[in-house]
């Protein structure tokens, strides 16, 4: 299981196992070299807390979360 996120032009994927790969679209469309690894902590901690979020979120909740 995955989830994706895309918000602007990074593409975020969280794993159920944990691994997580992010992606700048406009460089890479096609998901070939992952900067998940290269990324300031902050974003992956903020890109994280939002696909956990969605994860849970109904209602009003979730279309909040999706603008």
């Amino acid at each position: 299981k995955w989830w994706l996120l895309r918000e602007g032009p990074k593409a975020f994927i969280m794993h159920e196992n944990g691994a997580k790969d992010l992606y700048w679209m406009k460089s890479d469309p096609q998901q070939l070299r992952n900067k998940h690894r290269n990324a300031k902590q902050s974003l992956i901690n903020h890109l994280t807390d939002k696909v956990r979020a969605m994860r849970y979120a109904e209602g009003e909740k979730r279309r909040w979360l999706e603008e």
